[in-house]
């Protein structure tokens, strides 16, 4: 069953606590790794004074506070991709100030952490990312109305793993990062993302199972998966990804039976299963999604067939 991530508003509209040009509540975002162990610093911010000294000060407090909430020890971590991120925040990001919305500034810090944790530095092309300019203008992303909508970085060289923080761009709809280095597993956080459309990060060497909180992706259409160290089952829980077209679950260590449920599928055009360490027979109901299901991979040749298949338009190991 998907876990539901907690949503916590940061900031009230009490006048005491903040400037009185800043009285909007903040946003509600995700948690990503609550905790109470923050400095004494952060949990203590006083009003600021009319000293620009003292304002500057409030304002790193407050951003602290905001990143805090999403990411926890984590920022305490020496080194961590969130504690860079951080620090390029309230030190080198000259774009960030108290007139910016909250979001925005919690979209940039999630962006500098996946810059961070897969080694942007190393990327082959890395344009203007943690510059000053627009994180819209940044290589690789588009927006709409100021919010991430897509993030493209394949074939770029990406290294490290995908951060939890990925899990608060929440207009996010396609992830392309496909063709790189990228180690660990899929965030459960991305069940947060529940605008995502395409997820395509084959050829990469992830691994784990693919976590429940995928399945609350409704609005997905492709899961290209293929070619990573997966292991562990698909869930019944698939048949809930109505919109699923291209699903490429392939060169895997998938185990256990293929689920019936992808019979629930009624828009899938491609699903590639082969490579794996699936056993028994493709469900009889899958033939029964074609012509519109017109590519149908699996493990079903060879002296032991593991998927005996009487639809499948192609069976692995091929035999030339």
């Amino acid at each position: 069953i998907a876990r539901s991530i907690p949503y916590t508003p940061f900031f009230t509209n009490d006048s005491k606590d903040i400037p009185n040009d800043d009285t909007t509540p903040g946003p509600i975002v995700p948690t990503v790794g609550r905790t109470d162990s923050r400095p004494e610093s952060v949990r203590q911010s006083s009003k600021p004074t009319s000293s620009p000294t003292s304002l500057q000060h409030y304002y790193k407090n407050k951003i602290e506070k905001l990143l805090v909430d999403i990411s926890g020890e984590s920022l305490q971590l020496e080194g961590s991709p969130q504690l860079k991120a951080l620090q390029w925040i309230l030190n080198d990001d000259f774009s960030i100030n108290h007139s910016e919305k909250d979001e925005v500034l919690i979209q940039r810090y999630a962006l500098a952490t996946i810059y961070y944790s897969t080694f942007g530095d190393g990327w082959v092309v890395n344009d203007s990312w943690l510059s000053d300019v627009s994180e819209c203008e940044w290589h690789g992303i588009t927006c709409n109305d100021d919010y991430v909508i897509e993030l493209k970085l394949d074939e770029n060289q990406l290294e490290g793993s995908l951060p939890d923080e990925i899990g608060v761009l929440l207009s996010l709809e396609s992830l392309n990062a496909d063709d790189n280095s990228i180690t660990g597993s899929i965030p459960s956080t991305i069940g947060n993302l529940i605008n995502m459309i395409e997820i395509d990060i084959d050829t990469n060497y992830l691994g784990g199972t693919i976590p429940d909180e995928i399945y609350n992706l409704s609005e997905l259409q492709i899961l290209d998966i293929d070619t990573n160290t997966f292991t562990g089952t698909i869930s019944s829980d698939i048949r809930k990804l109505e919109k699923l077209f291209y699903v490429q679950l392939s060169y895997n260590y998938f185990s256990g039976t293929i689920p019936e449920e992808f019979s629930n599928l009624s828009h899938l055009i491609v699903l590639t299963i082969e490579e794996n360490d699936f056993v028994g027979d493709i469900p009889t109901s899958l033939c029964q999604l074609q012509p519109n299901l017109r590519d149908l991979w699996a493990d079903c040749n060879g002296p032991k067939i593991k998927n005996k298949c009487s639809c499948c338009t192609e069976c692995f190991p091929r035999i030339y």
